[in-house]
């Protein structure tokens, strides 16, 4: 019995280790030359360039499943689209941010940036992102046993 247990728990070891994911060296580089195109974007007040390459480096975080670091340059890539009359851009990041959100297990934060999504998809009568939208918001309810 004490060898299934200890099995089991390798196992288990295992599992987590295999899944829990780092940025690889070459992910690094990609980073270190966005970010220098960031400061080199910011510099001359391109905002959607400077959007592009925070979003870029924020899905190779997501993709890594490193989700706080994902989050952080999709909060920033919001903070400059917010004000810009780019809705789509809003709608996306906004979107991208409750699957993020959800993904740590911060609803309340998943609920907002769901809840703006779906209020800007709503007036621009976008169906696709609305269906979106709310296929995201539930299965974060539904994660919450709602």
């Amino acid at each position: 019995m004490r060898h299934i247990f200890t099995l089991i728990i390798l196992i288990f070891i295992t599992f987590q280790v295999s899944f829990s994911q780092q940025i690889t060296e070459q992910q690094k580089k990609e980073i270190e030359e966005y970010e220098k195109k960031i400061q080199e974007y910011k510099s001359q007040n391109n905002d959607s360039k400077t959007v592009f390459y925070l979003m870029k480096i924020g899905h190779i975080y997501w993709n890594s499943l490193v989700f706080n670091d994902a989050i952080n340059y999709f909060e920033q890539a919001k903070t400059i689209i917010e004000g810009k009359s780019n809705q789509n851009a809003l709608m996306e990041v906004n979107n991208f941010l409750g699957i993020l959100y959800s993904d740590v297990k911060n609803y309340s934060e998943a609920e907002k940036c769901y809840n703006k999504s779906l209020e800007i998809a709503y007036l621009a009568n976008d169906k696709n992102t609305l269906i979106s939208a709310l296929t995201n918001y539930g299965n974060s309810l539904m994660a919450q046993g709602k």
